[in-house]
């Protein structure tokens, strides 16, 4: 949503952007191929390819639309190159009167013609046992959208991080991430309350395992939602986050 808070593009500039998605998704593509053949990589080739179908309508279609409806459609391009369920989400409310009078570009997501390229999409985006799928996604994808595309930050592949290995199917998220805590609220509670310098050393201390598994419970554990029971909540959270990641992954 945040793309359309800025000042309006061009439509010379969207075109130019149209290129740079299906550059982007080339690029997906080509590396994403190497990755592993499982239910996450699978639905991301899906909705790669509702990207392209969308990518497409611009090209024939990108003279006669109007500006907001060009922007909003690359906000859904993006949408699905990042499986962001949610923006694409608040993507499709935006164009509601767009969809009504453009059947063409209503068909792309319909059933029979893509085959529900969204369906089953919070399987793997939420599933911790696609922790290693999402992760290996969020870093093929990182550098590649800095290299095409002009407004990015890694913020925007948030929705990708590691989740916390606990069974979430009966109950409700949340509530299994408070569980979490509560079965391992001492160790927690140790580099929760560190200062970012001692916990900057600290994990230089730990293996590859335990320190994806601290990745998972600093992109579970939420402070204004899991800590109502506790005094104390996780200091500098998104700085140790940001910590974890750049020792795994350099950046």
């Amino acid at each position: 949503m945040e793309d359309n808070k800025k000042s309006p593009a061009t439509r010379k500039e969207l075109q130019v952007a149209v290129g740079r998605f299906e550059d982007l998704s080339e690029a997906i593509e080509g590396v994403a191929r190497n990755c592993l053949d499982d239910p996450f990589f699978k639905k991301a080739k899906e909705l790669r390819g509702l990207a392209g179908q969308y990518l497409l309508f611009l090209r024939k279609e990108g003279e006669t639309i109007g500006l907001s409806e060009f922007q909003t459609i690359l906000w859904m391009v993006k949408s699905c190159l990042f499986l962001n369920i949610k923006t694409f989400k608040m993507a499709e409310r935006k164009l509601g009167d767009f969809r009504a009078t453009n059947p063409e570009f209503e068909s792309l997501n319909s059933p029979g013609t893509n085959k529900e390229p969204w369906k089953g999409i919070k399987a793997v985006l939420y599933g911790p046992e696609f922790n290693d799928s999402r992760e290996q996604y969020r870093e093929l994808v990182r550098p590649l959208a800095r290299k095409y595309l002009d407004q990015f930050d890694d913020g925007q592949l948030d929705h990708l991080e590691r989740f916390l290995p606990i069974d979430y199917s009966q109950v409700g998220l949340r509530e299994s991430v408070q569980a979490h805590l509560r079965e391992n609220l001492p160790k927690i509670e140790k580099w929760a309350r560190m200062s970012l310098e001692e916990f900057e050393e600290w994990i230089k201390t730990l293996s590859e395992n335990d320190l994806k598994l601290l990745d998972e419970e600093l992109a579970s554990l939420n402070n204004k939602q899991d800590f109502s029971s506790v005094k104390w909540r996780i200091k500098y959270k998104p700085k140790k986050l940001r910590a974890v990641r750049q020792l795994r992954f350099g950046f």
